[in-house]
C-alpha cells in the first residue's frame, strides 16, 4: 500500500524518516526509495544516488549522534563508574534535566540557574545564586535570608543575572532595595512596604544613584523623619527637578533659598535655572547670585551669550563681587573667564592673578559604595555544589 503512493505522497512520508529506516524499506521493493528520499529532505546528489545518500547518512548521524546514540539512561544515579568525573563534557552531548532533587542541584550547577529555596539547604541556596544567569529567584519568607542574598548578589553577580533573577522580587528588607536599585530592577512601589523608607541611609543612596523614574516617586513620598540636607547639599539640581510645589512648601525650600545658598554650592543654579517652577523672578535671584560667588567661588552660571538676560544685574555681577570668589582659588573659575562676555581684558587678567587656581577643590560629601562596610559573604564553590549534590541521590532524565 505505501510503496503504491504517487512520488509526491511517499516524499512527504519519507520527510520524517531516518536515513536507515530508508535502507529497511528499500529491501521491500524496486522502486527508488532513495531517491525519492534525497528529494525529500534535500541532499545533494554526488556521482550517484548511493553514493549521495550514503555522504548524508554519514551527516545525518554526526547532526544527531548526541540525542540519538548517546543518551543517559532514565535512571542515572551517582552510583554509575565515572558519571561524576565526565558530568561536564557528557552533559554537553545531551539535553537532561534533574528528576530527585540532587540532580536538579547538578543541573543547576551545570546550567547556571536558579533552584526553589525549599529544594535545598540555605548555603546550597545562596552559593547557587551567585553561578546562577537564568531562571528566577522567588520571594523568600525569612528576612535574614533576604539580606544575606542581597549581600551575595552584589558582592558575586553581573548586572544582566541579577536582572533575570530580581525581575519579579518585591523587596522586604533595606538591604535587598538597595541591591535591587544598584542593578537597576525595578519593583512594584505601590506594594513596597512604605515603613521601610523611614531610613536615612536608604533613602539617600536611592536618591543618589544613576537617575531612574522611581526617584521622583521618592522625592515627593519621603517620610517626616527623613532629613534633605545633604540631597540638597551635593545635587539641588535633582531634588528641584523631581520635586512637586507641593514637597518644596513642605520643606520650605523657596522660603529658605538664603541659607541653602550659603550651604550648598549646587543650590543657586538649580533654582536659577528653575526659577519659573519656583514662581521666582529674575530680581529676586540678584542677591543670592552675589552671595553665591561670594560663598563658593563658582560663576558657571554667567556663561550666557542671551542679550535680553545679559540686561539683568544678575548677570553682571560687580568686580568686587568677582574678586571675592576669585579668592576659593577654584581652578573652574579661571577657566570660566575668558568666556563671560561683559569683562575686559584687564580685568580678566585681575581676576585670573587672584584665582591662583589651587587644583584641590574640595570633594562633596558622596555615598560610599554599596555594601562597603559589610563582610564578604562565604560561599560553596561549585565543585563543592557538585560534591554536596553527588553526596545524595542523582537522577536524570533524557529530554528529547
Amino acid at each position: 500500500m505505501l510503496f503504491t503512493l504517487p512520488a509526491e505522497l511517499l516524499s512527504l512520508v519519507f520527510e520524517y524518516l531516518s536515513p536507515d529506516c530508508i535502507l529497511a524499506l528499500q529491501v521491500l521493493t524496486r522502486r527508488d526509495l532513495l531517491s525519492l528520499y534525497r528529494h525529500a529532505v534535500g541532499y545533494i546528489n554526488a556521482e550517484n544516488e548511493r553514493a549521495a545518500f550514503e555522504l548524508f547518512r554519514e551527516k545525518y548521524f554526526m547532526r544527531f549522534l548526541y540525542n540519538h546514540s548517546m543518551r543517559v539512561p532514565r535512571d542515572m544515579t551517582q552510583n554509575l563508574l565515572g558519571f561524576k568525573v565526565a558530568t561536564p563534557p557528557l552533559l554537553n552531548m545531551v539535553n537532561c534535566r534533574g528528576v530527585s532533587g540532587d540532580g536538579k542541584l547538578v543541573m543547576a550547577v551545570f546550567q547556571q540557574t536558579s533552584i526553589e529555596r525549599q529544594a535545598c539547604s540555605w548555603p546550597v541556596f545562596k552559593s547557587l545564586a551567585s553561578i546562577a544567569q537564568k531562571g528566577e529567584i522567588a520571594q523568600l519568607a525569612d528576612l535574614d535570608e533576604e539580606t544575606e542574598l542581597a549581600l551575595v548578589l552584589v558582592q558575586n553577580s553581573k548586572w544582566s543575572s541579577v536582572n533575570t533573577l530580581l525581575r519579579n522580587y518585591l523587596p522586604h528588607t533595606v538591604q535587598m532595595i538597595k541591591a535591587m536599585l544598584h542593578f537597576g530592577v525595578d519593583f512594584d512601589m505601590d506594594e513596597l512596604d512604605k515603613n521601610l523608607l523611614d531610613n536615612q541611609d536608604l533613602c539617600e543612596f536611592w536618591f543618589f544613584r544613576r537617575p531612574c523614574p522611581s526617584q521622583e516617586w521618592l522625592v515627593n513620598n519621603l517620610p517626616d523623619t527623613i532629613t534633605v540636607d545633604r540631597m540638597l547639599e551635593v545635587n539641588a539640581g535633582r531634588f528641584l527637578m523631581l520635586a512637586t510645589k507641593k514637597t518644596l512648601i513642605r520643606y520650605g525650600i523657596i522660603r529658605d533659598r538664603l541659607d541653602w545658598t550659603r550651604q550648598s554650592r549646587t543650590f543657586f543654579p538649580a533654582l536659577l535655572r528653575l526659577r519659573k517652577k519656583c514662581s521666582l523672578k529674575m530680581k529676586d535671584l540678584i542677591s543670592l547670585s552675589d552671595l553665591h560667588i561670594r560663598l563658593h567661588g563658582r560663576i558657571d552660571h554667567l556663561l550666557v551669550t542671551n542679550r535680553v538676560l545679559l540686561r539683568s544685574r544678575l548677570f553682571r555681577p560687580p568686580m568686587i563681587i568677582l574678586e571675592m570668589g576669585a579668592s576659593h582659588h577654584d581652578e573652574l573659575f579661571a577657566l570660566f573667564l575668558d568666556r563671560i562676555p561683559f569683562l575686559t581684558l584687564t580685568e580678566r587678567d585681575r581676576l585670573r592673578t587672584l584665582v591662583e587656581p589651587s587644583f584641590a577643590r574640595p570633594s562633596l560629601p558622596l555615598p560610599s559604595y554599596i555594601f562597603t562596610d559589610e563582610k564578604r559573604v562565604e560561599l560553596l564553590s561549585r565543585a563543592q555544589l557538585l560534591e554536596t549534590a553527588f553526596a545524595g541521590n542523582v537522577v536524570l532524565e533524557t529530554v528529547l
